[in-house]
């Protein structure tokens, strides 16, 4: 696939996106917070009004995906934890992991017919998952990119993002 890939840091991205997926789940409040390689305590606050209530682990974790550039919320200081993701938000996120992790995916045409509808940042995350090997979308040359994510998705995406990159236990 042409990616040079250091596995150790799209372990710690993947591990951060799927903490901050799981945020629809409200943690008990005053957990302790969690600090790693790629998220140090030092990470600053994103600054999201709508966090209060979600553990402390939550917080950090989308605080640390902000500062990657991985997310930037819903627009007015919120993140909208609660919200679903479509597929195509999802293919967003995965591509800014590792785009944060400095890496360059080919977000050539992939074939996709229906992608046209998540836009330019869309269709390239798309055409950049599906180049990576992360998906091939849902079958006939369509990708789906309106239809939300479920968890199970969530997790054949991410467990693919780290095949593609080659991380291993």
């Amino acid at each position: 696939l042409g990616l040079q890939i250091d596995p150790g840091r799209v372990a710690v991205f993947a591990v951060v996106a799927v903490l901050a997926s799981l945020l629809a789940l409200p943690l008990p409040a005053g957990a302790a917070g969690h600090t790693s390689t790629a998220c140090p305590d030092s990470i600053p606050s994103a600054g999201y009004t709508d966090m209060a209530g979600y553990s402390l682990t939550a917080q950090h974790a989308v605080d640390c995906l902000a500062f990657y550039d991985v997310t930037a919320g819903i627009g007015g200081g919120l993140y909208g934890p609660a919200q679903d993701v479509t597929r195509s938000q999802m293919a967003i996120f995965l591509w800014k992991v590792l785009v944060a992790g400095g890496y360059t995916i080919d977000t050539t045409a992939f074939g996709f017919t229906d992608i046209a509808v998540a836009g330019t940042v869309g269709g390239d995350a798309i055409n950049a998952v599906a180049n990576a090997g992360v998906s091939v979308g849902i079958g006939g040359g369509l990708f789906d990119p309106l239809s939300d994510v479920t968890r199970v998705q969530m997790g054949l995406f991410l467990a693919a993002e780290l095949d593609a990159a080659g991380v291993v236990p």
